[in-house]
């Protein structure tokens, strides 16, 4: 069940008007233009190879580009002090100012720093560059809620980190919250856990209000508090300060099902590496194994990784939360012809908070993709 509140309003920019630096190495630096149409496309894995052999090279838009490219890769202290040096460079357009600035305030959501983030979204909501977008801004100023609701909350820490190997029940992951056993949804489509008012309420967790904007996966737009749980136990994880979206019972009420719970992208993330198999057990390890490969992104809070289909390269959220693999309109786009052909027009229910609806789709059976 994929929700969404706008971490990073990433638009297809205004061009800035900066020169490029001189890199290192023979590969001539990306154009201005060809590092925008990247970051317009969120494409943070062909971003970061791109600017990777021009360390050197201190051109704004290599600053903007490095300052993505942290933030997509976790690195978020790192995106910050980028965020800086792009801006004392100058020359970049008023939408870029603008979306370094968001960045900038979810990256100190995502540390925990709550009152910081606050102080950025305030500045950045008084006085955004002159030629920013007006949705940018009302954005920025929704994550204000949000930190402003949080500003006395101590940060999202880990207690405790022990392996564990946790059994899924129809997409429900077995938890201690408060002290209380519970099995809610395991979401990496949620930017953050929720909680229905109720199960807020029988926690005895304090509701903060901060009539957030949240939108869903059927482009409803719905208002949420938010609430704090001292406790929360996953496997051999305990955290502590979790931060929870609570939404009114209606709104996590489907046709033969109820929501009580969702274990979102914050909580999923400090549990360091998780494993799902196909037997439906979670695997939690204690420690993430080192790798080389570095193939998730990170969009604010949403996972993306990179998938080959017929030999062509596509990008893609990873949703634990989804019930089947889905292919957005710009893919449709993309292999027209061949979907058409091969496919079957049909009609699914997609359900997200504030309710369910219907569409018109295509389905294609046999689809063999690489990740």
């Amino acid at each position: 069940m994929a929700r969404s509140i706008t971490l990073l309003p990433l638009v297809l920019f205004a061009l800035s008007g900066c020169a490029d630096g001189a890199g290192s190495g023979s590969a001539p630096v990306p154009s201005d233009e060809a590092l925008l149409a990247l970051a317009s496309r969120r494409d943070f894995f062909a971003l970061r190879d791109s600017i990777a052999a021009h360390e050197a090279a201190d051109a704004p838009m290599l600053q903007f580009g490095r300052s993505l490219v942290a933030h997509a890769f976790n690195q978020l202290a790192e995106s910050n002090r980028h965020i800086a040096r792009a801006r004392q460079a100058g020359g970049l357009s008023d939408s870029l100012l603008m979306v370094l600035g968001a960045m900038e305030v979810t990256n100190h959501l995502r540390l925990f720093r709550y009152r910081d983030g606050l102080a950025a979204a305030d500045a950045l909501v008084a006085a955004p560059p002159p030629g920013a977008d007006s949705t940018a801004v009302a954005d920025v100023a929704n994550l204000g809620r949000i930190l402003r609701a949080l500003a006395g909350v101590p940060p999202q820490t880990v207690v405790r980190h022990d392996s564990a190997t946790l059994q899924l029940a129809q997409g429900l992951i077995p938890i201690r919250i408060q002290g209380a056993e519970r099995q809610y949804v395991f979401d990496t489509g949620a930017n953050l856990s929720t909680l229905s008012r109720s199960e807020a309420a029988s926690l005895g967790l304090r509701i903060l209000p901060a009539d957030i904007d949240v939108g869903s996966s059927t482009d409803i737009r719905n208002r949420a508090d938010l609430a704090v749980a001292d406790s929360l136990v996953v496997g051999g994880t305990r955290l502590d300060h979790v931060v929870f979206l609570v939404f009114d019972d209606r709104l996590l009420t489907f046709p033969g099902m109820t929501i009580r719970g969702i274990v979102g992208f914050p909580v999923i993330e400090a549990l360091g590496e998780v494993g799902i198999r196909a037997d439906g057990t979670i695997a939690i390890r204690g420690a993430a194994s080192a790798r080389s490969s570095r193939n998730l992104a990170l969009d604010g809070h949403t996972p993306l990784t990179v998938i080959r289909w017929r030999g062509e390269r596509s990008l893609c959220r990873l949703d634990t939360g989804a019930t089947q693999t889905d292919f957005y309109q710009p893919f449709y786009r993309r292999y027209q012809g061949w979907i058409d052909s091969a496919g079957t027009p049909d009609t699914t229910t997609t359900g997200g908070v504030g309710g369910l609806r219907r569409h018109p789709v295509i389905r294609v059976k046999g689809v063999r993709i690489e990740v």
